[in-house]
């Protein structure tokens, strides 16, 4: 996805939209505002996924500044309301293939620059 910023920056600059929607190139903010666009994050992630993957990993990285393994990103965070609705290993494994640190920063900043933000129900 990250491949794509030169085409992408080059159609925004072309075309000039008021607005773009995106989801995981967490770098469409900083390039969408020097053309007055605004930006809305839609993220396909569901909440309960967004719950389970920023929340734990932000008490770690605030414990002990280690990367979480794939395995304790399949734990439930402290409060989570399910302990059936989680990730199994193999699950967390598919989706995040071990680059939690990757994940997380990338996740965190799609939150913190984008204009608007609106998550699936």
């Amino acid at each position: 996805m990250n491949q794509t910023q030169p085409e992408e920056e080059t159609i925004l600059r072309t075309n000039k939209p008021d607005l773009v929607f995106y989801d995981s190139a967490d770098w469409i903010p900083e390039i969408a505002k020097p053309v007055g666009a605004k930006n809305v994050c839609y993220n396909t992630f569901s909440a309960a996924s967004i719950a389970l993957t920023l929340v734990p990993a932000a008490e770690r990285e605030i414990i002990d500044g280690k990367e979480m393994s794939v395995e304790e990103l399949a734990k439930p965070p402290l409060g989570y309301p399910s302990s059936k609705v989680v990730l199994l290993v193999h699950e967390a494994k598919a989706s995040y293939g071990g680059d939690t640190r990757a994940l997380i920063l990338s996740s965190m900043g799609k939150l913190l620059r984008c204009d608007r933000y609106k998550n699936l129900p």
